[in-house]
């Protein structure tokens, strides 16, 4: 589980990433947040090489995954009366670019949350594909 707090052109958002963060994605937007985030990071990394602008449709989608972990995170708070009830509301709290300055940070959410935090056991006695085929044939 990863929780952060980014001001954002002075306002101060939390953001949430937990195992639960892409359900509860699908819950409110009927749609794959993995399938979502991986189609937003693409857009950009085509937008760096060309320097054509990030589409509408996927800005929306990083907006609505911003608002998705912000969501998370006022839900684990016990805040979500107070929580805009969509992406829209949400938005209207922002500057109109500022938000995009944050995308790495939000972002970064996401991949922090999906280290893993376990050492590989018996790594030396691992048996590598090719020695367990060859041992097998041998006998």
């Amino acid at each position: 589980m990863v929780e952060k707090t980014i001001d954002i052109g002075g306002v101060v958002e939390t953001f949430r990433c937990t195992g639960r963060t892409p359900r509860v994605y699908r819950n409110l937007r009927d749609r794959d947040m993995l399938l979502d985030m991986q189609t937003f990071s693409d857009a950009r990394a085509e937008s760096d090489e060309t320097g054509e602008e990030v589409s509408a449709a996927d800005l929306d989608r990083f907006y609505d995954i911003a608002y998705v972990m912000a969501y998370h995170a006022a839900m684990a708070g016990d805040r979500l009366k107070e929580f805009p009830a969509t992406t829209d509301d949400w938005l209207e709290k922002f500057n109109m670019f500022d938000l995009m300055s944050a995308v790495e940070e939000i972002f970064d959410l996401w991949t922090s949350s999906n280290k893993t935090t376990v050492e590989p056991k018996n790594v030396s006695s691992a048996v590598e594909p090719n020695e367990k085929s060859q041992q097998h044939s041998s006998n």
